[in-house]
């Protein structure tokens, strides 16, 4: 399987504050009100949501190889895990 692009973004969880994540982009997608990013996040070693509209800078920071474990697929097949246990 080829490299995909790693970014390393700037993004406001709130208004004021910022922080800078490095994501491995998986999907985009639009859930009714907002573009989000859906990728695994290195800072906090867990699949991440983030509004389009909040991220700022982005580059470029090479490739990555796909891991078991840190795909779309695992992203939803815990998203609906989660759904069925609440």
């Amino acid at each position: 399987m080829e490299g995909r692009i790693t970014l390393n973004m700037s993004y406001s969880v709130s208004v004021g504050s910022k922080t800078v994540r490095q994501v491995r982009p998986l999907g985009l997608y639009f859930w009714g009100q907002v573009w989000t990013l859906v990728a695994w996040c290195d800072l906090r070693v867990d699949f991440r949501m983030f509004r389009l509209d909040r991220i700022g800078q982005i580059d470029d920071c090479g490739t990555f190889h796909a891991e078991r474990d840190k795909t779309l697929h695992m992203f939803f097949a815990r998203e609906i895990w989660r759904q069925e246990t609440r």
